[in-house]
């Protein structure tokens, strides 16, 4: 026998008992497969450690597959044997586990169709696991993970408790204030309870409730300055409407709701009933859309002009289907009913409704959305508003967003806001990718038409900047920097700077 065949044949065996061996002493299955996988995957495929732990089933695939051409083209001499043999255990054991747990196989299925985010490099896929938090939405903040750990847990486990704390402080240059200093945080605890496990046209079933409690400024004043047509701070101005309208510091429900999965119609639907807020699924926005770990003024959280209002009672459906096309990918339909907080709720209702398509540019992914709110509010009129919203990747790390909305106004209509019309944009750019540790640069811009009308009609402009380090995976730090010209409509003129800290922890 040579000498080249003895020792790998040798390594083979050294290699396998050395698996083993962890897993007797107590080393978890998970701990070997991730090490294993993050060294295959850095010699074969090009992945780093933390990047394929968050993902170690995709990255599991693109290894065999890599493995698979190199013995194509060059035999069994392009893969030492060693390797061939932990690529044969990393695929045996994922194949034991998804048998000792198929509950798992339907979970990440249904939630790879309704779960589309960016990958560090801005490219197309489908977040089925852990997955990371960077760019995640403040409807699905919560929820997702909440989803996400009952698709790891086995099925007889039905309840998962999540949560987050913002907190931070704030300091404005205005004049004429004695006290320019503010502190702000919020409190929120997440309920996921599984309802039912399903595997054909009913899907899964969700119960998921939210608690808060919020501190700080609750108005849209800059700290000791006039009104604003947007909140400098969108933490600090979350309430409720469910305990007296502004109350601070108190527990109080802010989401309470029943979702259930259906496939139907060659797509998923997802709907939900109970209290929800319209304003977390309508004109969000991959870059500009969560006041924790983005932009912290209002006017870049959702659009100034287009107010869904807060938490309410009502019904919501949102139906994905998959188009397979170059540059098309899935269309979205989403549509919302609530009711509003008056003594005729009934007869004063809000419909939301927003189409989405999530296309791609160069293979970079990129959401294009038009929506808008019709209802009735007894005894004032009509109430209606319209908007667009894109976020797009450039490339590996940067990526650009734009709002624009509209909102009617005069005699017989009720008007949404403050603002008339408003617009919005700004990019951000990812100064590291590295899986779960993923810090952002972001820059936007808006500016804010109020009602007012002819000559005298005045804006608000607000330019922030925000830099998040992510020293960890549910932990961030976000300094923050805002310039405000014509707060409130130029009720106050002049600049009016604002300079803050958040620190975000979720748990």
């Amino acid at each position: 026998m040579a000498v080249s065949d003895w020792s790998r044949r040798m390594a083979v065996v050294v290699c396998v008992a050395t698996i083993l061996a962890g897993t007797l002493s107590g080393q978890s299955r998970s701990d070997w497969r991730i090490t294993a996988l993050a060294e295959l995957c850095a010699r074969y495929v090009g992945g780093k450690e933390s990047v394929v732990a968050s993902r170690s089933d995709e990255w599991l695939e693109k290894l065999t597959a890599a493995v698979g051409e190199r013995l194509a083209a060059k035999g069994t001499t392009g893969v030492p044997a060693e390797d061939l043999a932990a690529v044969a255990m990393l695929v045996a054991e994922r194949t034991s586990r998804q048998i000792s747990s198929p509950e798992r196989v339907a979970t990440g299925r249904e939630m790879a169709t309704k779960a589309v985010t960016a990958q560090p490099d801005g490219r197309r896929r489908t977040q089925a696991g852990a997955g990371t938090l960077a760019d995640i939405g403040k409807g699905q903040e919560g929820l997702r993970q909440g989803i996400e750990r009952l698709a790891e847990m086995p099925v007889t486990e039905r309840l998962v408790i999540t949560g987050d704390v913002t907190a931070g402080v704030q300091a404005a240059t205005v004049s004429g204030a004695t006290d320019l200093t503010s502190t702000f945080g919020r409190f929120r605890g997440n309920f996921v309870a599984r309802a039912m496990e399903g595997t054909g046209r009913l899907r899964n079933g969700y119960f998921f409730v939210q608690l808060r409690a919020a501190g700080g400024p609750f108005d849209t004043s800059a700290v000791g300055g006039p009104p604003a047509y947007n909140a400098l701070n969108d933490v600090a101005v979350d309430r409720s409407r469910y305990n007296e309208g502004t109350s601070r510091g108190n527990l109080y429900l802010a989401k309470a709701f029943y979702q259930q999965e259906l496939h139907i119609w060659k797509g998923e639907l997802t709907a939900r009933a109970g209290v929800v807020n319209f304003s977390d699924f309508f004109d969000a926005n991959l870059f500009a859309n969560n006041e924790a770990r983005q932009f912290l003024n209002s006017s870049l959280v959702n659009n100034a002009a287009y107010k869904a209002g807060i938490s309410a009672p009502g019904l919501m459906g949102e139906f994905q289907r998959k188009v397979e096309r170059d540059w098309l990918r899935n269309v979205v339909l989403r549509t919302g009913y609530g009711v509003s907080q008056t003594a005729r709720a009934f007869t004063s209702p809000l419909w939301n409704m927003e189409a989405e398509a999530q296309t791609l540019l160069r293979d970079r992914e990129g959401h294009y959305r038009i929506g808008g709110s019709l209802g009735n509010v007894a005894g004032m009129g009509g109430a209606h508003g319209i908007y667009v919203n894109f976020d797009q990747w450039l490339s590996r790390a940067m990526g650009v967003w734009g709002r624009y909305g509209f909102s009617n106004q005069g005699p017989g209509s009720a008007a949404l806001g403050p603002a008339r019309q408003a617009y919005s944009g700004g990019w951000q750019w990812r100064i590291s990718g590295t899986g779960d540790r993923i810090s952002a640069w972001g820059i936007g811009f808006s500016q804010t038409f109020g009602m007012e009308t002819g000559n005298g009609r005045v804006s608000e402009r607000a330019l922030e900047t925000y830099y998040r380090l992510q020293v960890a995976r549910n932990f961030s730090l976000t300094p923050d920097f805002q310039l405000v010209l014509g707060l409130g409509g130029a009720k106050q003129p002049g600049k009016h700077a604002v300079l803050g800290l958040r620190l975000y922890y979720g748990f």
